[in-house]
């Protein structure tokens, strides 16, 4: 386990904050499409 300076930590954590902060919309509609790929169909084919 690798432990951080507070120097080494007040560089990143701004940094990090930006990062998730642009991925977290995708994760969103991942979990949004993931939800609808394993919600059962209206209509299932005969």
């Amino acid at each position: 386990m690798r432990f951080f300076s507070v120097e080494e930590a007040n560089r990143l954590v701004p940094l990090l904050t930006d990062i998730f902060g642009r991925v977290r919309p995708w994760v969103e509609r991942v979990q949004k499409l993931a939800e609808a790929l394993d919600a059962p169909e209206a209509n299932p084919d005969p």
